[in-house]
């Protein structure tokens, strides 16, 4: 009986992958037959680099209440920053000085002593992307497509006009 079961088994895992690599064959050939099987594939291909590419330029953030793993994220992004200012990828380095300055207790004391150590075109790009940062994340997000002070003005005096409600306990 043993025996029989042995035997049903190894024919059905042999029949299961002559399947599979019937099916396999047959895809590739009607793939092949496409005539834009090359484009599509160089396509795919291309962006599957550039999404790569992506995510080697914006690295996961640490965890803000760990401070080892804050120090490891800022370390390791300056370490790369050098590595790619070395290697002549100016833009790549100051993505990585960025990471390295939003992640810093101190990011004006980081700016001053980057400021002596970049080159000026690097540390120039860099202050931009901060200032840009900078001016984002100070406005509330719901305000963030008000642009003059005067808009926002007349939203404040708005909101000052609408009464408060009182907070009343539901009574069931």
């Amino acid at each position: 009986m043993l025996g029989k079961l042995k035997t049903a088994c190894g024919i059905l895992v042999g029949l299961t992958g002559v399947l599979f690599l019937g099916y396999c064959v047959y895809f590739d050939y009607k793939q092949h037959l496409d005539p834009d099987f090359k484009k599509k594939l160089h396509e795919r291909r291309r962006r599957y680099r550039l999404a790569k590419k992506d995510k080697s330029g914006s690295p996961d953030m640490p965890d803000m209440c760990d401070h080892n793993e804050i120090e490891r994220f800022f370390m390791k992004q300056v370490q790369l920053g050098e590595s790619r200012i070395v290697g002549g990828d100016l833009e790549g380095a100051v993505d990585h000085f960025f990471n390295a300055v939003i992640v810093c207790n101190q990011p004006a004391r980081l700016l001053h002593v980057l400021q002596g150590v970049l080159p000026p075109e690097v540390f120039n790009e860099l202050v931009t992307k901060v200032q840009a940062h900078n001016n984002i994340s100070q406005k509330p997000p719901s305000l963030l497509h008000l642009q003059t002070e005067q808009d926002m003005s007349t939203v404040a005096a708005e909101f000052n006009k609408k009464p408060l409600k009182a907070f009343r306990p539901r009574v069931d």
